[in-house]
Formats: structure tokens, sequence, C-alpha cells
């Protein structure tokens, strides 16, 4: 027995390089291409298109300056920052309550309830943006702030009170049922006990909402004119009938990245918890 013992160990610890030499290929194939991009912001035209590829040269930042300099791009970047924190704060604010109206309280028609909003993540956005635009351009909300914050609440809200409820589920009801004895009302539950012990996993999911809508593409690119265009929009202004002025082009991606990778280096630790929070019930 104590012999097989070793040889479990020993087969275990075989393994374990393996699978850490396969972690760092499967992260350094998806960091490469940001990596790239990177670097080609920080060249000049002619490093750009030399072969074979430069990897030592002299870093410049002519392209950040024609960057900022460009006003289109600016402006659409702050409507980005402006739709992204507006319908991520205002998702969170219906979808929680509501995470925990679905989950805790009992009355007719929850579980069909929870499967409609379930459903609401499954259309693709391709199948929505014509409906979307009719009921827009009807209530005469096309390029406008408010028009857009609804759409990315539709889509944010469903997979908020979705993943929410997961965490609420993993939340001990001998918790909230202790409080009630204590005469706790059921806003004080939900204010006091609940949220606090789902603040891991509320985090990871404002997080989760907040890229949805700062790299949505395709309703910002149909449900907008002028006004209220975003950042992944005003990219395609780098590429002309001219030709693709890529040095412009990798540094507003990488203006584009940079919020999203600040955000998550900054909060990592809940994003953790929070993906792990509601593993265990569902």
């Amino acid at each position: 027995m104590h012999t097989k013992k070793k040889n479990f160990i020993k087969v275990l610890r075989s393994t374990d390089w393996k699978i850490t030499l396969l972690t760092y290929f499967v992260a350094i194939l998806f960091v490469f291409p940001v990596f790239w991009v990177f670097l080609m912001s920080l060249k000049n035209s002619v490093d750009s298109f030399a072969i074979p590829p430069k990897l030592i040269f002299k870093p410049v930042l002519e392209n950040f300056i024609k960057v900022f300099q460009n006003n289109f791009f600016v402006e659409n970047y702050k409507n980005s920052f402006l739709l992204a924190i507006s319908s991520t704060v205002l998702s969170l604010l219906i979808g929680i309550p509501a995470a925990y109206a679905i989950t805790r309280f009992r009355f007719r028609g929850r579980e069909l309830l929870s499967f409609w909003i379930l459903v609401t993540r499954m259309a693709p956005a391709s199948a929505l943006v014509v409906a979307f635009f009719m009921i827009l351009n009807r209530l005469r909300l096309i390029d406008t702030f408010v028009g857009l914050n609804l759409v990315y609440m539709s889509f944010n809200i469903g997979y908020i009170i979705w993943m929410v409820r997961g965490f609420i589920l993993s939340v001990p009801i001998e918790c909230e049922e202790a409080a009630t004895v204590d005469g706790c009302t059921p806003y004080g539950i939900f204010w006091n006990i609940t949220l606090p012990m789902c603040i891991p996993g509320i985090v990871s999911v404002g997080i989760q909402a907040f890229i949805f809508a700062w790299n949505e593409f395709l309703y910002a690119l149909i449900l907008t004119r002028t006004n209220w265009k975003t950042a992944p929009i005003a990219v395609l202004s780098y590429i002309t009938s001219e030709g693709i002025m890529w040095g412009e082009l990798a540094a507003a991606s990488i203006l584009i990245v940079l919020p999203v990778l600040v955000l998550a280096i900054c909060i990592q630790k809940y994003i953790v918890s929070g993906l792990t929070m509601g593993a265990v019930k569902s």
C-alpha cells in the first residue's frame, strides 16, 4: 500500500509540470497578439513594416499623440465610458434586488420567469438589432444616450440576475432565518446579511457587465449616427480608402483595452473569489 501511494505521488508530480507548461503556453497564446499590437503602437511607420519584424527599436509616442489629437476618437472614447458605467450601475441596481426576489420569495410563475430571463441571453445580437432599431426609431431614441443605454441594460440585466442568483443561493439560508427571528425585515436581511456576503460575486459580475458594454460593437454601429458612437466604432476611422493607418490603429486598440485591463488588475481578488462563489450551489 505504501509503495502504491509513492507511485501515485510520483505520477501526480510528473503531471504538475506538464499542466504548468500547458497553462503558460495557453496564456502566451492569448497575450501575444495584445503584446504585438502594443509593440506596433510604439513603432514608427518604417519599423512597423520592416521585414523581418523588429523586436528591438526606438519607441515613439507619435501614434498615441495622433490618436489624442483625433477629436472623433476622443469623443467616442468618452461616450464608451459614460455608456459602460451608467448601464452597468443601473443594471446592478435593478438586477441585484430582482435576483434576490426570484431566489428567496415564493410566487406564482417564478420558475417560468427565471427561464425567460435566461432566454434573453440566448438570442444573438444580430437577431435583435432590427427589433431594437424599430423600437428606438419609433420612440425617437436613435443616436441618443438614453436609447443606447436601455439597449445595453437589456442584455446586462438578464445576465446579472442569473449570475447573482447563484451567489445568493450560496449564502446559507440559516443566516437569513436567524435574522428573521431577531426581528429583521426582508429589506434589512437583504441589505445587511445577503448583500455583504455576495460582494465578491457582485463585483465580478459588474466587471463582466462593464466589459460587455465597453466592447459592444453591433448595436453601437446600427443604433447611432454621429453623436453617440463608441470607441470600438471610432477605431474604424483608421481604416480608410487610402489604406490602413496601422500605428494609430494599434494605439487606439491599446487605449480601448487599457481601462478593462487596469480594472481587472486592481480588483482581481474579487474576480477570482466571485467566479468561484456560486460554483457549489445552483
